[in-house]
């Protein structure tokens, strides 16, 4: 393996013409810290590594891979970034093959071996692993008879409950050299099955690798880090909050009173940090490593207004939670109701893009569903093609992204007509995507290229490296609720690689909607988690 800075390669050595790693300088210093802290007595065996997006921790964990030498090692991560580890760890040098768990018959066999304590590099997903671990149970209960006696026989003297538990399927298994939890925020919530799951694997060292590791909702920091040092460390969690949160109060509707628990006790919530980035510097281990292009530039606010059609529809639905629509299965239109504050937000958010149309569900079991016909009226593509038409992004590779599934079938349909273009969501297996992938990486002027991609945020933001090769551009056209996905989409053209002067991003906001509010509160969420991560640097 060889390390040399940036630009100064082995005399003779070009490292565009030789697959050599390069490491930064701040690389090196993450390998050695988190080295000495898995290997040298004494210490706690565990890291956090708050690594930004593009900054090369996937390298940095390979290399330590490599100097640690673990005999049993297992990386969970999401499901289609196997590729990129495995090629990370031939680069970096590493002759032992990375086994990938899967739902085949060889992938379980390799469950099988992980399990039974065989020896060996795998590599799991988090739903894979969660799957293994959890099961649904059915359990018939007998009714109460003072309820049996009240309805006089008319009802079920017992009913059937369903309920998940726990087969704890690797807590007693052979302990681990070494445990790497990738996108560790995926699991960061106490509460979920996935953190229960993680908590069950025993393993001598951990490495926690996020550039979010909090996900939305710094409190999460909490659970994290009580996977890897434990309450030594984090104390409770509820001295935690005292010391190092700053909370609100829950009001009513009204704002005039504070809401309480059953027992009496004020609500509150947990809305950042105190000041952020000083957490982190008290822990054991705790490496940063900037995304070495520096953070994301904002991008260019396009405001505009909502088709009439688009309008009637989203004021109907806000001020009445119900809006009449056209119907995929009659031609008259059928009212959508939003019987929940939730179902009200995402109805609104789906009006904000283009005008709606139900498609009824087939039975009463079946929900209702909403789709764009290829006519309906919207605001939201007449801005993206005045976008994708201006002088200086004509003939330029566009990632286009939006919160939507059925807006990005969509859009791509309509971009289709005449440009070739790739769909990206959670459905599209990963054997089409690494097709899709490979032709948007092309230069524009190859026949096999593939000019402009429409993802799904949420589908875009992991195992999707490689993206800026030819592509320095990205519209906006709505943002996920869910502000990580937005921090790690912003980032797969702006990275390393990528054309940084040509590079542009513009954000379609429809004026007067909810998109508005959603833009501002993403904003703030940004800026505090990146503080947060950063340290006090």
């Amino acid at each position: 393996m060889k390390i040399f800075y940036p630009g100064r390669a082995p005399a003779g050595l070009d490292p565009k013409d030789e697959p050599w790693p390069e490491l930064r300088l701040d690389q090196l210093e993450a390998i050695h810290r988190i080295t000495r802290e898995l290997t040298e007595a004494g210490r706690t065996k565990s890291v956090l590594m708050g690594a930004g997006m593009g900054s090369g921790k996937t390298v940095v964990s390979a290399e330590v891979i490599l100097r640690t030498k673990p005999k049993r090692a297992l990386i969970v991560g999401p499901k289609n970034s196997f590729r990129q580890w495995r090629d990370s760890l031939k680069d970096q040098g590493i002759s032992v093959p990375l086994k990938q768990i899967v739902n085949s018959v060889p992938g379980r066999k390799n469950l099988l071996r992980l399990v039974g304590g065989s020896p060996g590099l795998y590599y799991v997903g988090l739903e894979m692993l969660r799957a293994q671990d959890w099961e649904t149970i059915s359990e018939t209960v007998a009714t109460d008879p003072e309820i049996m006696a009240f309805f006089k026989g008319d009802i079920e003297e017992t009913f059937t409950v369903e309920r998940r538990i726990q087969s704890h399927t690797y807590s007693k298994m052979k302990e681990l050299d070494l445990l790497i939890s990738d996108e560790s925020h995926r699991h960061s919530n106490k509460k979920t099955a996935s953190d229960d799951t993680i908590r069950s694997i025993p393993a001598e060292g951990r490495i926690a690798l996020s550039g979010t590791f909090y996900g939305n909702k710094f409190e999460n920091t909490w659970s994290v880090a009580n996977w890897l040092w434990g309450k030594k460390v984090t104390g409770s969690k509820s001295s935690w909050e005292a010391k190092w949160c700053i909370k609100k109060p829950v009001m009513t509707k009204d704002g005039r009173a504070q809401l309480k628990t059953k027992n009496g006790f004020p609500l509150s919530k947990i809305v950042s940090e105190n000041l952020p980035g000083e957490y982190v510097e008290t822990l054991p281990c705790y490496v940063f490593i900037a995304t070495p292009i520096g953070d994301v530039p904002p991008p260019e606010i396009v405001k505009i207004d909502l088709h009439p059609e688009q309008m009637r529809q989203y004021e109907e639905m806000e001020t009445q939670s119900l809006t009449w629509i056209p119907s995929s299965k009659s031609k008259d239109h059928e009212p959508l109701v939003a019987d929940l504050p939730v179902t009200q937000r995402q109805r609104l958010r789906t009006a904000a893009l283009g005008g709606m149309t139900l498609v009824p569900g087939d039975s009463e079991e079946d929900p209702d569903s909403i789709t764009f016909d290829p006519g309906c009226k919207s605001s939201t593509l007449t801005a993206l093609h005045e976008v994708l038409h201006r002088p200086d992004w004509v003939g330029k590779k566009v990632l286009i992204l939006t919160h939507s599934k059925p807006f990005a079938i969509e859009t791509a349909r309509r971009i289709s007509k005449k440009y070739s273009v790739a769909l990206k969501t959670g459905e599209v297996s990963s054997a089409r995507w690494e097709e899709d992938k490979a032709s948007f990486m092309l230069p524009v002027s190859e026949t096999d290229s593939v000019q402009y991609l429409v993802s799904v945020i949420s589908a875009v933001g992991t195992s999707t490296d490689g993206l800026q090769a030819n592509c320095a551009r990205v519209v906006w056209i709505s943002e996920d609720d869910n502000n990580t996905n937005n921090m790690q989409g912003a980032n797969r053209v702006w990275r390393d690689g990528a054309d940084l002067e040509d590079y542009a991003a513009v954000k379609i906001v429809q004026r007067g909607t909810i998109a508005e509010g959603v833009l501002s509160k993403n904003d703030t969420h940004r800026g505090t988690v990146l503080d947060s991560v950063a340290g006090q640097r």
